[in-house]
């Protein structure tokens, strides 16, 4: 069945406040989910917009709600952004930034061999 452009776009919409909605929340399993439902919802608009163009020119109306759209979808971008920022700046606090600092490598007997790359594990005991 397919919905018509006006649907579509209705539904888009719908999506658009869902995931708002999660986002205020700070909901990360119902942000996800509405996430994957508001892409559907932009593949299906994508390909109405389309047949649309072959029919007839888009009203200003519809015009205005689909650059409403985008600016929605813009400012939960920018919405992610921060969320992922501060995500960042969370993990910085709680693990620490020197992975020798705290780590049971030298415990171990674990030596840094260069950067953050292989590590050259000894062994204490005597074969």
């Amino acid at each position: 069945a397919v919905m018509s452009l006006e649907q579509t776009l209705a539904l888009v919409e719908q999506q658009l406040e869902q995931v708002s909605g999660h986002l205020l929340a700070n909901d990360a399993l119902a942000l996800e989910r509405s996430s994957a439902e508001l892409r559907s919802a932009l593949v299906s608009l994508s390909e109405a917009m389309a047949l649309a163009r072959r029919q007839q020119v888009p009203s200003p109306a519809l015009a205005q709600r689909l650059q409403d759209i985008q600016s929605r979808l813009g400012a939960q971008r920018q919405g992610l952004a921060r969320i992922a920022a501060g995500a960042d700046r969370l993990a910085a606090v709680l693990l620490p930034a020197d992975a020798d600092a705290s780590t049971y490598g030298r415990a171990l007997g674990v030596r840094r061999v260069s950067g953050a790359g292989a590590r050259i594990y000894s062994s204490t005991r005597q074969h």
